[in-house]
């Protein structure tokens, strides 16, 4: 989660981009520059589309859509305790039966390009940028066996990452320091650590 959470705030904050899936939806929920669009055909449709492609049978590609939407709802409802259906998770809900690909693919483009969708406030960006480093630090943390429930991570500023919380051992803070500077894109760190207090765990 950590590691995909990263990139889809990395890649957002360069500006131009799609991300196809990956919870965007909910990840970049609160950036007014990202444009939302749900591109939704009949499950009819969605067979035909996919025994054409795969040369499989009609069963069996209900079967593997049936399994695929069920998989990405779980996902994403158990991540973010939020249904992938709602519809005010969207900007704009696309049928491609009624509209065709060709046309849809025009009026997302032509919708990506307005006014409205490019007024991104550097607020934003930076946000994105923050979040991005802030994950990637806690997925670096997590290969190791650093207690993540007892550190907390904030970027403070561009490249200034903040570690607080306790840790068992000074040895702790020394390698939670080696890790976290190591992360591409950190310049400092400040720690704001104590040791945990005797007879914990």
């Amino acid at each position: 989660m950590d590691l995909m959470e990263a990139l889809v705030y990395e890649v957002s904050r360069r500006g131009d981009g799609i991300v196809i899936g990956h919870c965007s939806p909910m990840l970049l929920r609160d950036f007014g520059c990202a444009l939302h669009v749900r591109i939704h055909s009949p499950l009819a449709t969605r067979i035909r589309n996919l025994t054409d492609r795969q040369g499989i049978s009609s069963e069996t590609a209900e079967k593997l859509i049936r399994k695929s939407d069920h998989e990405r709802s779980g996902f994403f409802k158990f991540n973010f305790h939020m249904d992938l259906n709602d519809s005010s998770l969207y900007d704009l809900i696309i049928n491609t039966e009624k509209i065709g690909t060709n046309t849809a693919v025009q009026f997302i483009v032509d919708l990506a390009a307005s006014d409205e969708i490019k007024a991104c406030s550097l607020t934003a960006l930076e946000t994105m940028e923050r979040l991005a480093l802030e994950k990637k630090i806690h997925a670096e943390l997590m290969k190791t066996n650093v207690d993540l429930k007892i550190i907390h991570i904030d970027v403070i500023e561009p490249g200034v990452a903040r570690i607080s919380g306790m840790v068992l051992s000074p040895d702790d803070q020394t390698r939670i320091t080696e890790i976290v500077e190591s992360v591409a894109g950190v310049s400092s760190v400040q720690l704001q650590i104590v040791p945990l207090p005797q007879g914990y765990g």
